[in-house]
């Protein structure tokens, strides 16, 4: 029972995740933030790509 909502909720967290790269990966955005977010703070690498991700302007389709 809860094996099968973790899955459903892994796969939702994917496909948005997904969507919001593919967006940035489209504009270019992602390597720039990532150049000058992560290389600049390693700390917390993950929270930043998150961070970048989520704030990189979005495509108009």
């Amino acid at each position: 029972m809860y094996y099968r909502r973790f899955l459903t909720f892994l796969h939702f967290v994917w496909n948005a995740f997904h969507n919001e790269v593919t967006d940035c990966v489209a504009t270019g955005t992602v390597l720039n933030l990532l150049h000058q977010k992560l290389l600049r703070k390693l700390r917390f690498p993950v929270l930043l790509l998150i961070r970048a991700i989520t704030s990189a302007p979005k495509v108009s389709g």
